[in-house]
């Protein structure tokens, strides 16, 4: 195999490989657990956005705790949306011209799509299982 085959058959892999990552990250529940903290937390939320203000104003350095406890409610938020990104951006890269131009088939994305699928299904079903006993 010559090195722009091997170039071209890394990146599909890699594409494969973040799809499967994204995917798993958020049907872990992620979203849905940080919804639900937020409907319970949310005047502690808007609590912490006028604290945001007031250390701003205040000019508390961003290395104060007070600035890390906001941010970590932020960042799993963050990290959903980045997931997600990168859902639609593997699945825009797999219906392009550039994925047929590396030698792809048109059958890799459907079965990864549909693996995927399954795989959240079943743990769906298994965590339901878990929740009734």
């Amino acid at each position: 195999m010559n090195e722009y085959a091997e170039l071209a058959n890394a990146i599909i892999v890699q594409a494969a490989t973040d799809y499967r990552n994204a995917r798993e990250y958020i049907a872990g529940g992620v979203k849905r657990r940080f919804a639900e903290w937020e409907k319970r937390h949310i005047d502690e939320i808007l609590d912490r956005e006028r604290e945001n203000e007031t250390l701003t104003k205040a000019k508390v350095p961003k290395e104060h705790p007070l600035w890390k406890k906001m941010n970590r409610a932020r960042l799993s938020m963050f990290e959903v949306l980045e997931n997600e990104r990168t859902v639609a951006e593997v699945e825009q890269f797999f219906k392009s011209d550039w994925y047929q131009t590396l030698g792809g088939t048109p059958d890799i994305f459907p079965r990864l799509k549909k693996e995927q699928d399954r795989k959240e299904k079943k743990n769906a079903d298994k965590n339901y299982k878990n929740a009734v006993r």
